[in-house]
């Protein structure tokens, strides 16, 4: 069972899952014969161009949980699984653990997920280290100027405002393709244009 912070979202999102899904061996996910009610409540994330403000599943603390509860379970349906999405889960871990633990438990989950979907986790797809590692330096240094305390659903909130447009980000820090890099994909590589700092 995945981690949530909501003792009744837990139970809830285990019954749904234990009664709706069923599962292989490995715990893929084989057929769904009935909506998963948890997966009713996630919605698309759908940046408002007008306002700047987000709509859907990051908009209660609630769908956060369900949203990381999904993802986690290898449930969460691959179309949701966005650059934005990617955004929500590296941040609601920076927020809980060390950069190395938010990155172990990444790179498991998201390994998981593409299993799930049926993506290849290879030399050419699939998780990718560098990546993984570039988007936890830069959202952590961002998270570093926001003032404490801050809410977990405000934090997860500026994040994405701030980056779910900026998928190519690493083109700025990289002089090669890095997303389409094999030895990038499987081990970190520092970037070469510029740093962190």
């Amino acid at each position: 069972m995945s981690h949530v912070s909501s003792k009744g979202v837990s139970i809830y999102f285990f019954w749904a899952k234990s009664r709706y899904v069923r599962f292989s061996e490995c715990g893929r996910k084989a057929e769904s014969q009935f909506p998963n009610p948890v997966l009713m409540h996630l919605q698309r994330t759908v940046m408002d161009q007008q306002s700047g403000t987000l709509r859907g599943m990051f908009d209660s603390e609630e769908r956060l949980d369900l949203f990381l509860a999904a993802f986690e379970a290898g449930v969460l349906p691959k179309c949701d699984w966005n650059h934005a999405a990617h955004l929500a889960v590296a941040t609601c871990y920076l927020l809980s653990y060390s950069e190395e633990e938010s990155l172990t438990r990444l790179r498991k989950h998201i390994r998981y997920l593409n299993d799930c979907h049926g993506t290849v986790n290879s030399l050419d797809s699939g998780y990718h280290e560098t990546l993984t590692r570039f988007w936890l330096k830069i959202l952590r240094r961002f998270l570093n100027t926001i003032p404490d305390p801050v809410l977990r659903l405000e934090a997860v909130n500026r994040v994405v405002a701030g980056y779910a447009q900026s998928k190519n980000l690493c083109a700025e820090y990289y002089s090669f393709d890095v997303v389409k890099s094999r030895k990038a994909r499987v081990s970190w590589i520092p970037p070469d244009l510029t740093t962190f700092e």
